[in-house]
């Protein structure tokens, strides 16, 4: 029998170290190749990176000047050719980044990547820009190696870029309402000081010249971390249009949106208080101090004895309060006046000072009033709890016995831009205007000074003086409202 030799365990395996050496070397080889590709890709998207940075730079620049004027194209091509230029380190041609290098194009709404919007050559009407470089070829490095190696020639990659920029001005601290101008040609800044005779809109159908109606404020620049905090419905809505303070509202000039429901918001409540009026859903503002009546509330209606005015138990006075231009009064004029108001500036002068007129050199209404209430603060004080003329006014006509500051609430404002609203101005006609309206253009926004209670006579007409337009400074605003230009990228 044949014995067979133990298995032995422990016997080495045979040498493979020229195998791993072999695999070593693909790997390494595969390394390689990829390092050296993503060298030739990174100098693409360096050269993508730079030239983006370029256009984005250059729509900026641009963007920053379509504000509407007349040479606005022309400012932003100039600001986009003659204020930018740059650098570019791999790609083909020269390495500064010029003038020479881009296309411009202006639109009035907002293109898509591939511009699918009708450009735009009105200056007026052109609120965004687009800026695209011509592509340029960057030649690899180590691909034109390894094609070599392969007998071929090496492809170009390119590398270009694409920026759409847009302008929007803002109007901040501002009430949302809008009232449909006179005309399509409507003036803010013409007509300061002509009296407007608007009515409150209707939901139903487009509105009309003259109309005034709530908006939708920019949602998300309402700070609602502020005076209105925590208010919603009809309460947040008095709260932005009648509220004593800094008004959390910004409405932008390229598109506002107006109310779905304009019979929603209590309008005549909202723009009664500062009359010293707390009707309907304001009943329950009385004696907030962030809801004063205005220390003059002089007007043509006075309540039953012993009773806060409101719209139920209103009756003519015996005083007189601020009047339309006289055309509109004689009804030869429509929504807007045209700034003479001396017959009835004579009548009020009547009424309320006995015929002797203390403060000639006011020539608006807003400047009389002013003057009304400054003569109040020099110290002369009259006699009788709600003030009377010849005190308050500082008038002659302490015999006429006439109440003029708030005999409701206990909390009177002293400042002139309590009865001084802003509005944006739209033309209702050409955007055909209703209710639920959105992206609706705004002429301007102008303030208009409150010269009468709404309602009262039983109709929903609303008399209201222009005072100015508002401008991009605090100060120079009535009512402190403010204009914000926002230029952003929008690709």
């Amino acid at each position: 029998m044949t014995r067979r030799p133990p298995f032995n365990r422990c016997r080495p395996l045979a040498d493979e170290s020229g195998a791993i050496l072999v695999v070593f070397a693909l790997m390494l080889a595969i390394f390689a190749g990829i390092m050296a590709l993503s060298y030739d890709f990174g100098r693409v998207a360096a050269t993508q990176s730079e030239m983006q940075s370029f256009a984005d730079t250059v729509a900026l620049a641009a963007a920053g000047e379509l504000d509407g004027g007349p040479d606005a194209i022309e400012r932003a091509e100039r600001a986009a050719t003659t204020l930018i230029t740059d650098l570019q380190t791999y790609g083909d041609g020269g390495a500064t980044l010029d003038a020479d290098d881009i296309t411009l194009a202006f639109y009035a709404l907002r293109p898509d990547a591939q511009g699918a919007v009708a450009q735009t050559s009105t200056p007026q009407a052109a609120r965004f820009v687009s800026v695209r470089l011509d592509d340029r070829g960057v030649a690899p490095v180590f691909g034109a190696v390894f094609a070599a190696l392969g007998g071929d020639t090496a492809g170009r990659d390119t590398a270009g870029a694409h920026a759409v920029a847009g302008f929007t001005r803002y109007a901040c601290n501002v009430t949302p309402l809008m009232i449909c101008a006179p005309s399509a040609s409507f003036d803010i800044s013409a007509n300061v000081g002509r009296s407007l005779d608007l009515h409150l809109a209707a939901d139903a159908g487009q509105l009309a010249a003259g109309a005034i109606a709530p908006l939708d404020p920019v949602a998300d620049l309402i700070g609602l971390d502020g005076v209105c905090a925590g208010l919603s419905g009809i309460g947040l809505d008095i709260c932005m249009i009648a509220g004593e303070a800094d008004k959390p509202v910004c409405l932008a000039d390229d598109g506002v949106s107006v109310r779905d429901s304009l019979l929603s918001v209590s309008l005549d409540a909202a723009l009664n208080i500062p009359f010293d009026i707390y009707d309907g859903p304001a009943g329950d503002l009385l004696g907030d101090a962030l809801y004063p009546a205005a220390s003059n509330v002089l007007s043509s209606f006075a309540p039953s004895a012993g009773s806060c005015l409101t719209s139920s138990n209103a009756t003519l006075g015996a005083s007189l309060g601020l009047p339309l231009d006289d055309c509109q009064s004689g009804g030869s004029c429509g929504v807007l006046g045209d700034g003479d108001w001396a017959t009835g500036r004579d009548l009020y002068i009547e009424a309320n000072y006995g015929g002797d007129d203390p403060h000639p050199e006011a020539e608006t209404r807003f400047d009389l009033y002013v003057a009304e209430l400054e003569a109040a603060l020099e110290g002369d004080t009259g006699s009788g709890s709600g003030g009377l003329v010849g005190g308050l006014l500082g008038g002659v006509g302490d015999v006429l016995d006439l109440d003029v500051g708030p005999t409701c609430t206990p909390e009177t404002s002293e400042d002139p831009a309590r009865r001084v609203i802003s509005a944006a101005v739209v033309d209702c006609g050409a955007n055909a205007v209703t209710a639920g309206s959105r992206d609706v253009p705004v002429l301007g926004y102008a303030e208009l000074f409150l010269m009468a209670p709404v309602g009262l006579d039983g109709t929903d007409g609303l008399a209201v003086e222009i005072v100015g337009q508002i401008g991009p400074s605090p100060a120079d605003n009535v009512t402190g409202a403010a204009l914000r230009d926002v230029v952003r990228l929008y690709d």
